[in-house]
């Protein structure tokens, strides 16, 4: 059977009278008015193999009710999951299926959903079709979802009464409560009415990928070489936006069309290489622009890259524009830096999200910025990169006098990268990260970190970094890491939890490093509380012992204060969304809240409120101090 599938991800759907950006994890209602909207689910009658057992209020009736909210989803029943409190152990399951009862035979052409949460999406899943409710014949069959945002999958045509998802896999693991969850199963007569845009020629899936070499290629001509701003539509935007774009991309190596756009801004000009761009307090001669992507999914089948020039690459939005790797790409996403001059301003990446498919590649980071100041990521979704999220670091051996200076990274969500979520390196100064959500980065057993911080030896040090307002949990091993001899470094105003180590970890000659006004919970749960203690990751875990939640190892001169830290005292909470109280049972505690190692001096841990079983604070430094 032919698979065709459109991933619409973080784009539109258009309603009568209203167009409304979608996200699975927003408290989004869609008010119906006017004509019948074209979702044929919304007049159908729904109906599922099960409930979650902690949650009666996730049941059928979520399916079709218009809400594109987490808390109106349907959740399916545990599997292969012991309550904690109770002990009680739930059945295995093969499959779960959900199913939209259209009340007469329709024609059917395409379906969409968004999963609940990232663990809960329908990996595996088949769509099936019938006229009577008893014979069911297999349409459409996918294999291998992570992305719990909005997508649209469209088939031939076929007359149904009955359209049923058949689920037989999930991202999350069983044993720690997940199960299948969609926010709303939506079924359209043709993709047209699906994503509000003209239908695909019938084989626009089936093509075989080849690179996109000459113009000829583009639905329009090259931009004039020196525009200031260029627009880029997508395979699936609107034809609104096709219309008015300076290139439409075909889903297939659109990197290209984007390439070519970034190599039309002006070009730097007026200096030589080598000599300072700088003219008293004014930039000279320097060239570049924006790139404007509309709503909808770009297909990268190679790294984009930026040097020499300012590139402000902006979408409509986090959930709206989407860049996703091609399977075997293989490499970073983007690269910014290691042209010929060293240190120009970089410019700007916002409203978009950068999607790693980390399952078909081998390696590759989001963001990788070598060289270049000003760089300002603002906005952006950074999710499932075999590597790291961000990557700043100069390279090795050091180029000139450059460095990754000034950048800024502002209300993003870096998550699920395989690595690092954000890396901070050599030669990197002056850095912000700034109200972001920080979650789930890493390999369970491996040393990577929420963010870190680390100075390779021999190399300039990462100083004058400031973390404040981010939310840091779940990352695999340790929150935040710094590692080398840098300093001036701020914490501030952060909350920290759900570590398996440390929370916060300093050495290798970290000083004069401020953490204040931040809260710390649930450090060093070595894979237990982390995790909800599944066989697996207990292996993984099993043997280790348990850490503080704050480390400070040959590093002096570095200040605690207002900090609030809980250590652990009760067992994993229930399943999610099954708000139910678990009591008290033992739970896996740090060796300390901080450990102070020998080589460390001069560091204060004044002013802070701790709480829980734990309360040891250990300084050796002859100079060290605590209240």
């Amino acid at each position: 059977m032919r698979k065709n599938r459109l991933k619409v991800g973080f784009g539109v759907l258009g309603v009568t009278g209203m167009l409304l950006l979608l996200q699975s994890f927003d408290l989004v209602t869609i008010s119906m008015g006017g004509d019948v909207p074209d979702n044929l689910a919304l007049k159908g009658t729904a109906s599922v193999s099960s409930v979650h057992e902690g949650g009666p209020d996730k049941d059928a009736s979520k399916l079709n009710d218009g809400l594109y909210r987490t808390d109106n989803s349907w959740i399916g029943g545990l599997s292969d999951f012991i309550d904690p409190s109770t002990l009680k152990q739930y059945s295995h399951r093969d499959s779960w299926w959900a199913q939209i009862d259209l009340g007469k035979v329709t024609e059917v052409g395409a379906v969409a959903f968004g999963g609940e949460t990232p663990g809960r999406t329908p990996k595996d899943f088949t769509i099936q079709v019938s006229t009577d409710g008893a014979n069911y014949t297999d349409w459409i069959k996918i294999e291998g979802r992570n992305d719990p945002a909005r997508a649209v999958y469209s088939e031939k045509p076929v007359s149904a009464r009955y359209v049923k998802i058949v689920i037989t896999d999930i991202p999350g693991i069983r044993e720690q409560g997940y199960s299948p969850g969609i926010d709303e199963f939506e079924i359209y007569k043709d993709t047209a009415k699906a994503t509000g845009e003209t239908e695909q020629p019938e084989d626009s899936q089936s093509r075989v990928a080849v690179p996109i070499t000459d113009d000829a290629k583009l639905s329009k001509g090259s931009p004039p070489k020196l525009a200031a701003t260029i627009t880029i539509a997508a395979s699936n935007s609107s034809p609104k936006d096709k219309d008015r774009a300076d290139y439409v991309c075909d889903g297939i190596d659109d990197n290209v069309e984007i390439q070519k756009a970034i190599d039309a801004l002006p070009e730097t000009r007026g200096a030589a290489v080598g000599e300072s761009l700088v003219d008293g307090t004014y930039w000279k001669g320097i060239g570049g622009g924006t790139i404007e992507l509309s709503a909808g999914v770009f297909h990268i089948g190679a790294k984009l890259r930026f040097y020499d020039k300012v590139v402000n690459l902006i979408g409509t939005g986090k959930y709206s524009t989407a860049l996703m790797l091609q399977k075997g790409v293989n490499d970073d996403m983007i690269l910014i830096g290691l042209g010929k001059q060293a240190d120009v301003p970089a410019g700007r990446i916002a409203h978009m999200t950068l999607d790693g498919a980390s399952e078909f590649q081998t390696k590759g980071s989001g963001i990788r910025a070598q060289t270049g100041l000003n760089i300002v990521i603002e906005d952006v979704r950074i999710y499932d990169f075999r590597d790291d999220g961000i990557h700043l670091q100069r390279p090795a051996p050091d180029i000139g006098n450059g460095t990754v200076g000034l950048p800024t990274i502002v209300n993003c969500r870096v998550e699920y990268n395989k690595k690092n979520g954000i890396y901070i390196g050599s030669a990197t100064e002056g850095g912000i990260i700034r109200g972001c959500w920080i979650n789930d980065n890493g390999t369970v057993g491996e040393p990577y970190y929420g963010i870190y911080i680390h100075n390779e030896p021999g190399t300039s040090p990462a100083n004058g970094q400031a973390i404040v307002g981010c939310m840091l949990w779940q990352n695999r091993y340790i929150q935040v890491g710094i590692n080398g001899p840098c300093s001036m470094i701020q914490i501030t105003g952060c909350l920290m939890l759900s570590s398996p180590y440390e929370i916060l970890k300093i050495y290798g000659g970290g000083h004069i490093i401020t953490v204040t006004g931040n809260s710390f919970h649930s450090g060093s749960e070595l894979g237990l509380g982390f995790l909800g203690g599944s066989p697996s990751v207990k292996k993984i875990f099993e043997g280790k012992k348990a850490v503080p939640y704050i480390t400070l190892g040959e590093s002096p001169t570095s200040t605690a204060n207002q900090v609030v830290i809980s250590s652990n005292t009760f067992a994993v909470p229930a399943p999610e969304h099954g708000h139910r109280q678990t009591p008290p049972v033992d739970f896996p505690q740090p060796s300390a809240i901080l450990e102070e190692h020998p080589g460390s001096d001069y560091n204060k841990f004044i002013g802070n409120v701790i709480q829980g079983r734990v309360t040891t604070v250990t300084l050796v430094g002859e100079h060290s101090s605590k209240d």
